[in-house]
């Protein structure tokens, strides 16, 4: 079970609680979690994103996804991974970019966030990364 807070701090439509929820389950079934889970999902503006990231990351730009993991990440039973930031703006441009529809970019944005909360970092090393690609992928196909 996925306790999932969505917050749209944006003023354009966005897809379902349930559609981001499906995501980050059939993630965690990927990933043998399965452990009672919660976590944010906030899709968010550019100035927003800059400013997390710049604050956080020492990055002074505009990104697509962020993501905070908690470091006490269990409690009373619970699984508490933390949070992802998406750029609602940026997730246009490059699903328009891609070719493909908002709902598969901002998909693969939700998978992305959430290895990162489970743990993985595809800046670490490059077998990592092929690690993080390799599960994205399943993931992804599984979702979409």
């Amino acid at each position: 079970m996925v306790d999932l807070v969505l917050d749209n701090r944006t003023k354009s439509k966005v897809p379902s609680r349930r559609f981001f929820l499906g995501i980050v389950e059939e993630g965690l079934s990927v990933l043998g979690i399965k452990e009672r889970a919660e976590l944010g999902i906030h899709i968010i503006g550019e100035k927003e994103i800059k400013g997390l990231n710049k604050k956080f990351r020492g990055k002074d730009k505009v990104t697509n996804v962020l993501s905070f993991p908690l470091d006490d990440k269990a409690r009373h039973g619970i699984l508490s991974l933390g949070d992802i930031f998406i750029c609602l703006s940026v997730a246009k441009a490059e699903a328009e970019e891609e070719n493909i529809s908002l709902k598969d970019r901002l998909a693969w944005l939700t998978i992305h966030g959430l290895l990162h909360l489970c743990g993985l970092d595809h800046e670490r090393t490059k077998k990592e990364a092929q690690e993080m690609l390799r599960l994205e992928s399943k993931i992804l196909k599984r979702v979409i």
